[in-house]
């Protein structure tokens, strides 16, 4: 809002201005403006939300064990064959050196 604005114009922004700040549907962040939802709208939106949350952190333990396995796996490999890790190394290396070069 300028102050060479209509009062029209700052009514209808105004209007508008609020809500898109008040429930930004890309970031879910909170704001500092306030807006009067019923008890019902702001529960289901509070439901939603912890259940999201709970999903994340569920998906976060799952890919924590995952990635622990896949280091695991990888380091015994490298201790059983080390020259073919070795080998597959300095092949990977060659191939991106090449790749870059171009």
């Amino acid at each position: 809002v300028v102050r060479g604005m209509s009062k029209r114009t700052i009514t209808r922004r105004s209007q508008v201005g609020v809500f898109l700040r008040v429930i930004n549907h890309k970031h879910f962040l909170p704001t500092r403006y306030n807006m009067d939802l019923t008890k019902e709208l702001r529960g289901k939106i509070n439901a939603n939300l912890s259940r999201a949350r709970q999903m994340l952190k569920d998906q976060e333990g799952t890919l924590k064990e995952q990635g622990q396995a896949a280091i695991q796996c990888t380091e015994e490999y490298v201790h059983t064959h080390p020259w073919q890790s070795i080998g597959i190394a300095a092949g990977v290396g060659f191939l991106f050196g090449l790749i870059t070069r171009r």
